[in-house]
């Protein structure tokens, strides 16, 4: 669940995350009139946030960057060296520890707002910026679902917010404000009106998979200036929120009931919108910057909504995923080809025999895809009892031994056939009467059962195909009854840059666009000839080092369908004071030479606690590194060797 914790602040209230790191920031700036960008990125640096700068100069902010900072013209931080700067609004519940903490060192004091709960009480100058189209809200069924669920018996909720529904229902184009609420129910106060609605529309949210949302009063209201004069909000009830409680205050318990259930038995899937998080996204910088690191924090918070603090327990669940096949992890290399990642012939040696034999192989890619697609098949299917395909599978053949050379009958309207082998791509089967061997293929039997029918095959293979179908779909109906969650998977691709991209994805670069995946676009594979399409709930992660190759060197194809965040260098990691001296010294002479791409991370220095291990790190990783970095510039070398030593 998201979490909306306000805070106060020098003397402002209910300050949503973003919005009071922005006030700290500000305060301190006023606090440090002559702090410069650079020092005020060393304070505030980007390993609170996790990944992006906390402050950044407003000039460098373009694309999607643009939307990621506070950027209008009263937001803006001047600095008195004439500097303009934003500063980022990224901040959830898995990042503003790292701020609040570091809030505290500097002496500031931050509480947890305990007034208008759920709710954002200073809307003024943000209603027309949470406006909602009716294409982004619910159904009028949705909503009508998610009432009955939250003023069910069991819920245990307030009437007095049932009353409020009321009285807003009742007023003139489905608007009102806090004020006349308070005056006309008789509550405490208007803060009283602002927390009876925000837990209401919290409630709604959490019930309609909604909680990505910037503020939970979205789903229920369009917010109006009473005049220009005025900061008063009106509160205009959405079109499907009308309709909805029109239903909801006329039916009786008993058509409640009957609602829910029919609507149940369509089961529809309430999405959570992973927002911070663009479908396919590269993280990149100079080596050492702790890339590969955080493709685990990002990878949990994908699938869990957030990360442990404990690294070890981070790892743990990483391992947990993996297991489960929420996440695969790759690393691209020079050799690494279409086959590997997509699919391929490859040689398959029977240790029976010494004839070599060639089978279709599944890359990680296409694996990966297949399990994501089921879940979202499964997830989404109007039929919700149904099990995943190789669990019916595994229930189908768990009385054959094939190791005993054992075989499956199955049998057809008037004859049968019989299953010896299969794999994760073919099934081989022999015929009644003959010797010659034939094959099924496991993807295609794999679609008709989550069809429940044969839409694929006529003729030829068709009645084995269908027979097996039978058999499998008659199976699943005397299974129990089992629900679905929809999951998010992720692939992690290590050094994406290092492998040939254009071979690598080959035609399915094009697939994993937002706007063309779950069959929007499809392409025909050339060994399988199967019709692939990439869905929706997989995410692709890639780590890019700068130091083999900048960004604008890669790929078009790879650069228009990622989103990248940077990761640089950060001292303030590196807790041996030497150490920390000594990579700011390395790090401006790098970039005075070669540019930023090549610094030196703080990864390098993170375990030096001693002059020793610092000795031992310079020799056996810097130098070398170095050398690599200017092997055609002895000069530059030797001055950089020489600055280690003066430092040692």
């Amino acid at each position: 669940m998201a979490d909306h914790t306000k805070y106060d602040f020098n003397g402002k209230k209910s300050l949503h995350k973003n919005r009071m790191v922005f006030e700290v920031v500000k305060k301190f700036v006023e606090d440090n009139p002559n702090v410069s960008l650079i020092e005020l990125q060393r304070v505030f640096n980007r390993q609170l946030q996790g990944g992006m700068e906390v402050v950044e100069k407003k000039q460098n902010l373009s694309g999607d960057k643009l939307r990621r900072y506070f950027i209008k013209n009263n937001e803006i931080i001047s600095l008195s060296n004439g500097d303009k700067i934003a500063v980022t609004t990224e901040w959830s519940m898995g990042n503003i520890h790292k701020f609040l903490k570091k809030s505290q060192e500097l002496g500031y004091e931050i509480k947890e707002s305990t007034e208008n709960e759920g709710f954002f009480p200073d809307l003024t100058d943000k209603y027309d910026s949470i406006k909602q189209t009716e294409s982004d809200l619910p159904t009028s069924d949705e909503y009508l679902f998610a009432f009955i669920k939250f003023f069910s018996k069991e819920s245990g909720n307030s009437e007095n917010q049932k009353k409020i529904l009321q009285f807003h229902l009742s007023q003139q184009n489905y608007s009102t404000t806090a004020r006349i609420i308070t005056e006309n129910l008789g509550l405490t106060n208007i803060g009283h009106a602002n927390m009876l609605c925000g837990h209401l529309a919290k409630g709604l949210c959490q019930i309609l998979g909604k909680e990505n949302l910037r503020y939970f009063v979205e789903i229920l209201f369009n917010f109006k200036k009473t005049n220009e004069f005025n900061n008063e909000l009106q509160w205009i009830l959405h079109l499907p929120v009308v309709e909805a409680l029109n239903k909801f205050f006329s039916m009786s318990e008993e058509e409640m009931a009957e609602f829910v259930k029919n609507f149940e038995q369509k089961k529809p899937v309430f999405k959570k919108n992973i927002s911070n998080y663009p479908l396919n996204l590269i993280l990149y910088g100079p080596p050492g910057t702790g890339k590969t690191y955080n493709t685990i924090n990002k990878a949990l918070q994908i699938i869990d909504g957030d990360f442990p603090e404990n690294r070890t327990d981070c790892e743990k669940r990483f391992a947990e995923l993996k297991q489960a096949g929420q996440i695969e992890f790759i690393t691209f290399h020079q050799s690494y080809s279409y086959e590997d990642f997509v699919e391929g012939i490859k040689p398959d040696i029977s240790e029976e025999s010494d004839q070599m034999k060639f089978r279709l192989n599944d890359g990680i890619f296409k694996k990966i895809c297949d399990v994501a697609e089921t879940n979202l098949k499964l997830a989404t299917s109007q039929n919700q009892n149904k099990y995943p395909f190789e669990k019916i599978w595994t229930l189908f053949m768990k009385d054959v031994d094939f190791s005993l050379e054992e075989e499956k009958k199955v049998q057809m309207k008037t004859t049968s056939f019989f299953i010896y082998d299969f794999n994760d791509t073919t099934i081989r089967f022999r015929k009644k009467v003959g010797k010659s061997v034939h094959t099924l293929s496991f993807s295609t039997l794999k679609k008709m059962f989550y069809a429940g029918e044969n839409k694929i095959i006529s003729g030829g293979l068709e009645p084995y195909y269908s027979a097996l179908l039978s058999q499998l779909l008659k199976i699943n109906s005397n299974t129990k009854d089992v629900s679905h969650e929809l999951k998010n998977h992720v692939l992690i691709i290590d050094e994406i840059n290092r492998g040939n991209i254009s071979r690598i994805f080959g035609e399915l670069i094009t697939l994993i666009e937002e706007d063309k995946r779950d069959g929007k676009l499809t392409a025909k594979l050339p060994y399988s000839q199967e019709d692939f399409t990439v869905p929706s709930n997989l995410f692709i992660i890639g780590t890019m080092n700068t130091a083999d190759r900048s960004i604008a060197l890669l790929d078009i194809a790879l650069r228009r369908r990622f989103t990248f965040f940077r990761f640089d260098p950060d001292t303030a990691l590196v807790k041996f004071p030497k150490a920390q001296k000594i990579m700011e010294k390395l790090n401006e002479e790098i970039v005075k030479s070669k540019g930023k791409d090549f610094q030196i991370g703080h990864s390098y220095f993170m375990k030096v606690n001693s002059d020793e291990e610092l000795k031992t790190v310079l020799k056996y990783k810097i130098k070398p590194l170095l050398e690599e970095y200017f092997v055609n510039d002895s000069n530059k070398l030797e001055n950089l060797i020489k600055l280690i030593d003066e430092g040692i």
